[in-house]
């Protein structure tokens, strides 16, 4: 075979199997890390975190501003967005949180020439890829148990 020692060969198959990171920056094929930064509706950012595939990810083009519905529930609330469609220039959504029956229901209009946003769905509620707090009001609050009992 070869006259070079098996600690030579086992060295170099090791260095071709596993390159180190900077022959593949050398290569001009450096993978950038994929940490991306979410917010919620009120605009609070999420810890920068790294979307997996095992991640229910959501994504709506506000171009197209098509009418769909995207939900989440736990153990003591839910929550909710409708795509309701286009105002003008803008895409309207609905977001509905509600929590031991208190709940807040706001609008948020958004500028069609954004194109996609995604929206990711954690734990207990839903964070977005922009910071949507500015284009977003609260329509209406209340509990779902006292609105059904008006005197």
């Amino acid at each position: 075979m070869s006259n070079l020692p098996n600690w030579i060969l086992l060295t170099v198959a090791i260095v071709l199997a596993f390159p180190h990171e900077g022959a593949a920056q050398a290569q001009g094929q450096a993978e950038q890390p994929s940490v991306e930064r979410w917010f919620t509706l009120e605009g609070d950012l999420l810890e920068d975190r790294r979307i997996n595939d095992g991640v229910k990810l959501v994504v709506i083009d506000l171009g197209r501003c098509v009418s769909e519905s995207h939900s989440l529930a736990w153990g003591l609330g839910s929550e909710s967005i409708d795509v309701k469609g286009r105002k003008g220039n803008k895409c309207v959504l609905r977001h509905f949180k509600e929590v031991e029956g208190g709940y807040s229901q706001s609008e948020c209009r958004l500028p069609a020439s954004i194109g996609k946003i995604s929206i990711y769905k954690g734990g207990n509620s839903f964070y977005y890829s922009l910071d949507v707090s500015k284009r977003c009001r609260v329509i209406k609050t209340g509990n779902v148990f006292f609105d059904r009992w008006k005197p």
